[in-house]
C-alpha cells in the first residue's frame, strides 16, 4: 500500500546496530514493545486501558475527548497551555474474553501517524496481568536524527503512564 516491503530482513549483532539500519531504511525508530505487569485483575486492566477518556487521569499532561456519537473514534490533548498536541485516534479493534484482550488503535495525525496496539493477558500471579503495548507511529514532520530522542522519550512516557494507571486508573 505504502510502497514499503512488508517484510524486512536485517542482519545486526547488536539491538543498536539493527535499530540504526531500521532507521536508515524507513526514517523512523521504531519502538519495541512494552512489557508491564500490572497488579490488577486482566479484567480490571483491559477496562481502564479502553477507558479512552480516563487516559487523561494517568497520562501526563493529557486529556481525552471522546466523540460522543461514536466512541471508537477519540483525541488525545497533550502539553500545557496553549501548548499542546493534537493525536487524533481511531480504535480499529476491540475483544476481550476469558482475561485475554486485544486493541488496534490508529494513529490519524496530526501529530502522530501510524498505529498502536496492546494485548491483555493473565499474569503467572493471581491478581496480575501482563500488559504488552506497541505502537509503530512516525511524527510527520520530525527531522529523522530527533527520532531516537523523541523515541526514548515516548517509551519513558509509556512507562510512567502505565504506573500510573495501575495507582490512578
Amino acid at each position: 500500500e505504502d510502497g514499503l516491503p512488508s517484510l524486512w530482513i536485517i542482519v545486526g549483532h547488536t539491538l543498536q546496530e539493527l535499530t540504526r539500519k531500521l532507521q536508515k531504511l524507513v526514517g523512523v525508530t521504531p519502538s519495541p514493545p512494552l512489557w508491564s505487569l500490572v497488579r490488577r485483575e486482566p479484567a480490571e486492566a483491559w477496562r481502564r486501558l479502553v477507558d479512552w477518556r480516563g487516559h487523561g487521569r494517568w497520562v501526563p499532561f493529557t486529556r481525552v475527548d471522546v466523540n460522543a456519537s461514536d466512541p471508537t473514534y477519540f483525541v488525545a490533548w497533550t502539553g500545557v497551555g496553549p501548548l499542546q498536541l493534537e493525536d487524533r485516534m481511531h480504535a480499529l479493534e476491540q475483544r476481550f474474553a476469558d482475561g485475554e484482550g486485544f486493541c488496534r488503535v490508529a494513529k490519524l495525525g496530526p501529530t502522530l501517524v501510524g498505529e498502536a496496539s496492546f494485548t491483555v493477558t493473565p499474569g503467572i500471579e493471581a491478581g496480575t496481568t501482563l500488559v504488552q503495548w506497541h505502537e509503530d507511529v512516525s511524527v510527520p514532520r520530525l527531522p529523522g536524527f530527533l527520532a531516537p530522542v523523541v523515541g526514548w522519550f515516548s517509551g519513558k512516557a509509556f512507562e510512567l503512564s502505565l504506573a500510573r494507571m495501575v495507582t490512578r486508573g
